[in-house]
């Protein structure tokens, strides 16, 4: 039922901007030996060295990502919101023109009051 509704208001591939954010933290392990008596399982022991975490917020579009940011930390509604004031918008046409669809997974940084009247007002 989504997918045929979806086909109903979404006709050309080309209109699709597709927006998600990932992360990475330099969380790496620096032990990475163990030993135990013979026949006995090693117990795991694990030393973490804390990095600074990394967000990215790319929009990819049939011509590939069109535009991206790097954030240090996680991403707040706010800076979501910022993302879309300057990089987002000023890529979107009207409806039904290519780039005129924005997709987003159910993130709750995607469902604040400033990210919605931004969307509705502005792309």
């Amino acid at each position: 039922i989504y997918m045929n509704q979806f086909a109903d208001l979404v006709s050309d591939p080309a209109m699709c901007m597709f927006i998600d954010e990932a992360a990475r933290n330099n969380k790496n392990p620096s032990c990475k030996m163990g030993w135990s008596l013979k026949g006995l399982r090693a117990a795991q022991r694990q030393c973490f060295v804390h990095g600074q975490r990394f967000s990215i917020l790319p929009v990819l579009t049939l011509d590939g990502i069109v535009a991206y940011d790097i954030y240090p930390g996680s991403i707040t509604s706010e800076l979501f919101a910022k993302f879309l004031r300057e990089h987002i918008i000023p890529l979107t046409n009207p409806y039904p023109g290519p780039q005129s669809v924005l997709i987003l997974d159910n993130c709750n940084i995607h469902h604040s009051e400033v990210v919605r009247q931004l969307v509705e007002d502005e792309a």
